[in-house]
């Protein structure tokens, strides 16, 4: 499913790490990702007063077959008592298009107990169309169904992400965004308004 992004109301955080694969582990098809984590909407509720505290939890994993993540996982920020949150947090990935596996875990928040498990994303780059910017090609959000992880899960509701490989020329092996070209630090919006002015 296609949507738009949210109105420029709701502010991007840019994370100015660099995330994902080590160095050791980059080649010739690496690719820097731009990944927006927008939102969810109609999350199961978890907590007892009827609301939940959701983030989401971004890991990579090598293949599509393998068990550990090649970088430490990334959270979103926490929303308090939300079932429909807005996070609008933009990260940039290291990955190669040809193998990897994003996982996208979103969990509520709890202080004492275990964090409850509220649905998982899983995207296999090789098998998912994604635009660079920068191209012809039309680039929008898209909304996934969140998954259980086993048979005993409950879970229900969609995840809201803006998926885009940044230009082909740019150098993988950057470890910030204050590396980058002025010119390619835009927010996914920012880069959609170019492309609707450019097209009309």
């Amino acid at each position: 499913m296609v949507l738009n992004v949210p109105s420029k109301s709701v502010g991007v955080k840019k994370h100015l790490e660099v995330y994902g694969l080590p160095l050791s582990l980059c080649n010739t098809e690496t690719r820097l990702l731009r990944i927006r984590i927008i939102r969810a909407l109609d999350l199961m509720k978890k907590d007892i007063f009827g609301a939940s505290d959701p983030y989401c939890k971004l890991c990579v994993y090598k293949t599509q077959r393998s068990t550990l993540p090649v970088c430490p996982p990334v959270p979103t920020k926490t929303v308090k008592k939300s079932l429909n949150p807005i996070w609008n947090e933009e990260f940039i990935f290291r990955v190669n298009p040809s193998e990897n596996r994003l996982v996208f875990e979103l969990y509520d928040e709890n202080r004492i107990t275990r964090d409850d498990f509220l649905g998982v994303v899983t995207v296999f780059l090789p098998y998912l169309e994604i635009g660079t910017e920068g191209s012809n090609c039309r680039l929008m959000a898209k909304s996934f169904l969140l998954r259980p992880r086993s048979s005993r899960s409950r879970v229900r509701g969609n995840l809201h992400l803006y998926l885009a490989y940044l230009p082909n020329h740019l150098n993988p092996r950057i470890s910030t965004l204050r590396e980058l070209p002025p010119t390619i630090e835009l927010s996914s919006e920012q880069h959609q308004q170019q492309q609707q002015h450019r097209s009309s």
